[in-house]
């Protein structure tokens, strides 16, 4: 009896230490590429932590044919990716998840956290999308426009209606990133990479973000990579030749309890990509706010003007026709 007694009970512990072991949570890496699915190729060299265990690595598709620059069509891939590692035992409820994004990524990235913030435990944005108006706005000024002809500010209201025929999915007025930063955790690491020559997406939306989380939301996690690269790139962090940066970010995630610490690595100086924020900053991004507070109202005027004049050319028709 005894002995039954003492195998049952080393049984028990043997499946409690295993059953622990499975349940011990991972950290795992969703990488989200921009509008043009470029985006994560160099993710293996920036953090090699997941090149050696892919199994914890997954690249997210983004709609390509039918963008709609973070809204709810791009959230919708990331959630059925995620729904489809749960089904398939590679993703549970109490694992860790980084999220890697690029150019309208990172406004997946952002309205994606905002609404799933649980689990999310680091934001890694490289050429941020702060809203897709302001997108628009500087990627027709400076790759459309000559250097000396700067657009004038009401084609920031004007731009985004024209893209449309484009993106007809986007909606001017729709989720904008800028509009969830307050639903983020105000304790999330977040990891910002701009080019200060980006042609497409404004390194000042960067700066922009970086000053408002630190200075307003007092997000003490808040990092900004930004650099100069000698013509502007539009994705510039993720080289292999970025060897200070990459040992930042890696040494970022690990101070954070998402990547395995090495105690033979050498202290890593991480406070130059914590910058003083300037107040310039922070009024660019009140600035933009403001402008996108603006649109919602066009937005809804030009709707209900719409509304209004087919309600009145029904009505003349059906008198017309008789009906009333």
């Amino acid at each position: 009896m005894k002995r039954t007694v003492h195998s049952f009970l080393l049984i028990a512990i043997t499946a409690s230490y295993y059953i622990a072991a499975m349940e011990v949570p991972k950290t795992h890496l969703m990488v989200i590429p921009g509008q043009n699915g470029r985006g994560g190729q160099n993710v293996g060299k920036v953090l090699p932590y997941f090149a050696y265990n892919q199994h914890l690595m997954h690249h997210i598709e983004t709609p390509m044919k039918n963008p709609d620059f973070g809204q709810s069509i791009c959230q919708s891939f990331v959630n059925e990716k995620i729904n489809w590692l749960k089904t398939n035992n590679r993703l549970h409820d109490y694992d860790r998840l980084i999220i890697h994004g690029s150019s309208q990524g990172t406004a997946t990235a952002i309205n994606y956290t905002a609404h799933n913030p649980k689990n999310i435990k680091a934001l890694i944005l490289e050429s941020i999308l702060l809203t897709g108006n302001s997108a628009i706005f500087h990627t027709v000024d400076n790759t459309m426009m000559p250097d000396n002809c700067d657009l004038p500010e009401c084609s920031y209201y004007s731009l985004p209606y024209t893209a449309k025929v484009s993106f007809p999915s986007y909606s001017p007025s729709g989720e904008q990133p800028i509009n969830n930063i307050d639903k983020l955790p105000t304790d999330l690491p977040i990891i910002i990479a701009h080019d200060t020559k980006d042609f497409q997406l404004s390194c000042k939306d960067a700066q922009a973000l970086y000053a408002y989380l630190t200075m307003v939301k007092k997000n003490p996690n808040v990092y900004l990579f930004a650099q100069e690269s000698l013509y502007g790139e539009h994705i510039n962090l993720l080289k292999k030749d970025n060897i200070q940066e990459i040992f930042a970010i890696n040494h970022i995630l690990k101070i954070h309890n998402l990547l395995p610490i090495d105690c033979s690595e050498e202290f890593i100086d991480i406070s130059q990509f914590q910058p003083q924020p300037q107040q310039e900053w922070l009024d660019h991004f009140n600035a933009i706010f403001k402008k996108e507070k603006n649109i919602e109202i066009i937005d809804t005027t030009i709707k209900t003007a719409a509304i209004t004049s087919s309600a009145w050319s029904l009505y003349n028709i059906g008198k017309w026709l008789g009906i009333f």
